[in-house]
């Protein structure tokens, strides 16, 4: 499937994803657990984009960061949604509520999909092909 220009632009790993409480230096002062996971798997996602790992190395991370967001979405953002259902709307540690936390589960993961084909498709694709001769 080629790739769509009407995805997110692409995450980069060093992105930082701003939630929580502000503190006195402008860092937050509590992670969401949503958007600690979802940077966990912008890491990984990180190692399929890194030339310096051999192709096929770099589909078995591609291939990791699929599994891991497949997982986040059967669990935590399950539970997300159930407690939006349930009318739980109060804030947590970090500050958001849960519609907060929805959107930025939606926003990030629509990005960090989009960047997973773009990788697939522009990069890793190509270099098999291009050492399968």
């Amino acid at each position: 499937m080629p790739y769509s220009k009407n995805l997110p632009e692409p995450v980069r790993p060093n992105q930082k994803i701003t939630t929580g409480l502000p503190g006195a230096d402008g860092e937050t002062l509590f992670f969401n657990p949503m958007a600690s996971r979802l940077a966990w798997i912008r890491r990984v996602l990180a190692e399929a984009h890194q030339t310096r790992h051999p192709e096929l190395e770099r589909v078995k991370f591609l291939a990791i960061a699929a599994t891991l967001l497949d997982e986040f979405f059967e669990i935590p953002v399950a539970a997300l949604l159930q407690r939006i259902e349930d009318g739980a709307l109060t804030p947590d540690a970090s500050g958001l509520d849960a519609r907060a936390e929805l959107s930025l589960v939606d926003r990030e993961t629509h990005a960090l999909t989009g960047e997973m084909h773009r990788c697939w498709n522009q990069q890793v694709r190509p270099a098999l092909a291009a050492r399968a001769g």
